[in-house]
């Protein structure tokens, strides 16, 4: 069961520059940082997939290795999360989509295992959440690629926990997943703000409790702090707080600490307030 005082921040792949010691925490708030991302796709122009090979794709020189394994010294209770795949390559001047393009599963399967334990023990990494958007293969596959590579990870003790960020238009793909690896997977970070941006707070409640039938204790609320066309922070924070008295809310994530730079962090700390 996920924890009851869970926060997780993405961070690194928005234009506004952040390092971890600029986001808030909280007392008595378990937190997450998930760099965004690592990409199975060359890390030079032009931007191919390279079947399973992932590279880091967050900003480096805000991030670097040894600020990840500082930062943890200094925050105990702070764990690290790199997330694979996103919308598309970020940071650069031509926007190049990221889709999940497996040649087979066995192929992706052990260059995945191989580059991620590369990239997770140098950054001094603790999990990976699965953030693919995109798709150019079969539920079927994509299932089977992901799950064996969660196994795997956790079985070679790399990583301790991993988590899923599905939304209303790839539910499916996650939906093919779930049934096989949940006892394999922690945290559903759940996109319920990319939806009309103009939704009500009774849309986000009645959306929270539609997946909760598939995702159960591991469902996490979540809201974007910057994104034109998504759903509004606000009408997200209140359904947290309607969420948390009814005792339903497991956890919060935010995307992202780049865009809540602007906001003064406003939302990073209602949110671990809602949770301490």
């Amino acid at each position: 069961m996920a924890s009851q005082k869970l926060f997780r921040e993405y961070i690194g792949a928005g234009r506004e520059h952040v390092r971890l010691s600029d986001v808030p925490i909280v007392e008595n708030v378990d937190f997450h940082f998930i760099l965004a991302f690592a990409i199975d796709y060359t890390k030079t122009p032009p931007h191919e997939p390279t079947d399973g090979i992932f590279d880091a794709f967050f900003f480096n020189e805000y991030i670097t290795a040894k600020d990840v394994a500082d930062f943890k010294d200094r925050h105990p209770k702070v764990k690290v999360a790199l997330s694979l795949g996103g919308a598309e390559i970020p940071h650069g001047g031509t926007k190049t989509a990221v889709s999940f393009a497996p040649s087979s599963v066995d192929t992706w399967v052990n260059n995945a295992v191989a580059s991620l334990t590369s990239v997770i023990k140098n950054y001094h990494i603790d999990g990976i959440d699965i953030n693919y958007e995109s798709f150019q293969t079969s539920t079927d596959m994509f299932a089977e690629c992901i799950g064996r590579l969660i196994t795997k990870l956790k079985t070679n003790g790399v990583i301790s926990f991993a988590s899923i960020a599905p939304y209303k238009w790839t539910n499916n793909f996650y939906k093919a997943l779930w049934p096989r690896y949940e006892d394999f997977i922690d945290y559903v970070n759940y996109q319920f703000y990319a939806v009309d941006k103009n939704a009500n707070e009774q849309t986000y409640l009645d959306d929270y409790n539609a997946e909760r039938l598939t995702y159960g204790t591991k469902l996490l609320a979540g809201l974007a702090s910057g994104t034109a066309n998504a759903i509004s922070p606000d009408v997200a924070i209140r359904a947290c707080r309607t969420l948390h008295n009814e005792g339903k809310l497991l956890g919060i994530f935010i995307w992202s600490a780049n865009n809540s730079r602007a906001r003064r962090f406003t939302f990073e700390y209602q949110a671990q307030n809602i949770l301490a």
